[in-house]
């Protein structure tokens, strides 16, 4: 029996687990719906290497739905690591226990991150090192992680219902993390430093905030510290 057949013979998910990607479905639909014009705009303008402040653009919402918004992409995101395998679990752990598990991992990361970043923008403003507030630099971490929870949904759902092997999902997902990561960075090249930082000061700036949460993140998932 192929892969196919394989995946054929049996439901792609139990009931439960398919009801709760159906609901998670959506609530996104409801969030990033109405959002759809500004993600556009706001993701062009990511990816365009320019030196104009005017340029740099990001979701605006209000607390509450900036709230809604994070919360469901780190959802959308552990549903696709937890079907990918991308968390360690024991054999036999159900679907949704392994997406609660990713929750887990993930959400800490990301409040950690910034947590952060409001610390040392507010800093580097006041010094004025660098020429973006750091609301607004927020909002573009938000921005990169409603992208990122947009195309975790897509990828949960090929997980669903295409039988491609784990590992082609785990390459996605790391690579749409990793595009997100150098949209930013392409911002804080561009838009987010002044004349008075100079370059050490902005490789160091980019190690910190940058490449040094997705290392913890690798760390956590590859040790499994807190599920073992």
């Amino acid at each position: 029996m192929n892969e196919l057949d394989r995946f054929l013979s049996q439901p792609p998910a139990d009931d439960w687990t398919l009801l709760a990607f159906l609901l998670l479905f959506l609530l996104s639909c409801l969030t990033f719906g109405p959002l759809s014009g500004q993600l556009k705009t706001s993701f062009v303008y990511v990816y365009k290497i320019r030196n104009s402040n005017a340029e740099f653009k990001t979701l605006i919402l209000s607390p509450l739905r900036n709230f809604v918004a994070v919360a469901v992409s780190i959802l959308s995101i552990s549903f696709a690591s937890a079907l990918s395998g991308l968390i360690p679990e024991r054999q036999g752990t159900h679907a949704l226990v392994a997406v609660l598990h990713a929750f887990i991992y993930i959400l800490p990361c990301f409040l950690a991150r910034q947590l952060l970043f409001r610390t040392v923008n507010a800093r580097l403003y006041a010094s004025q090192k660098i020429n973006v507030k750091p609301l607004r630099w927020n909002a573009l971490n938000i921005t990169m992680l409603s992208f990122m929870g947009i195309v975790s949904l897509i990828v949960g759902l090929m997980e669903l219902f295409i039988p491609f092997p784990p590992v082609i999902y785990v390459i996605l997902l790391l690579f749409f993390a990793l595009m997100c990561i150098y949209g930013e960075i392409i911002k804080a090249k561009s838009s987010l430093f002044s004349s008075r930082c100079k370059l050490l000061g902005i490789i160091l700036y980019l190690c910190a905030l940058e490449i040094g949460p997705l290392v913890l993140a690798l760390f956590l998932l590859g040790t499994n510290i807190i599920f073992l």
